[in-house]
């Protein structure tokens, strides 16, 4: 790398390394919490799946020219399972006895695009390139394809459903698990918003 493109990297990693440790203590606060409950449990892997994202984040910036597409490619992928953390969540709230089983049933057309957007990502139908950062970017800058369209309404759908099904949560649950429901909801929010503040300040 050139100094200019060192400096841009190393500002990207101490960004992603307050966005992890952010996650983490979240995560960990609501697991140590009552970590024999199913809800926290499952809060936690929420977690654990905003983390993958972010790991993939950092493992950009350790890579040679020649691995950076690859990369770019699961962090574009481990994103699209980050709408599933909070259908988790949502559904877990509602019927807080379920089996991982029968909540995989309950959500499998969701996990099914989920994978399908993860093996979109691996193409060169979205993206067939990826340079590292010059000196008045932050995070490497990536050419798309024609299959960027398709990744993106999956995000705008996914968006929507998490705002129709939230009134929902809340008049279907009632003093104490209506509370903390709106405490984890709220934590997810607050984690997955680390990543998003890590966009907006590394663009």
């Amino acid at each position: 790398h050139s100094g200019c493109e060192a400096s841009s990297m190393n500002t990207f990693q101490g960004i992603i390394s307050l966005v992890l440790a952010g996650n983490a203590v979240i995560g960990l606060l609501v697991w140590f919490s009552n970590p024999k409950r199913r809800l926290n449990r499952y809060f936690f892997l929420t977690t654990c799946l905003i983390a993958l994202w972010q790991l993939c984040m950092f493992a950009i910036t350790l890579q040679s020219s020649d691995d950076l597409l690859f990369w770019t490619r699961q962090v574009s992928a481990a994103a699209g399972f980050l709408p599933i953390g909070f259908f988790i969540l949502r559904k877990v709230i509602l019927e807080p006895e379920i089996t991982f089983l029968r909540l995989c049933h309950k959500l499998r057309y969701l996990l099914i695009a989920a994978f399908l957007v993860v093996l979109l990502c691996q193409t060169k139908f979205f993206v067939h390139a990826t340079y590292f950062p010059s000196s008045v970017e932050t995070i490497p800058v990536s050419e798309y394809g024609p299959g960027f369209i398709p990744y993106i309404l999956y995000f705008i759908v996914m968006a929507i459903g998490m705002v129709v099904s939230i009134p929902k949560i809340f008049k279907r649950t009632s003093g104490a698990q209506r509370t903390e429901g709106q405490f984890l909801l709220l934590g997810w929010l607050a984690s997955f918003s680390f990543g998003l503040i890590l966009f907006t300040i590394a663009n």
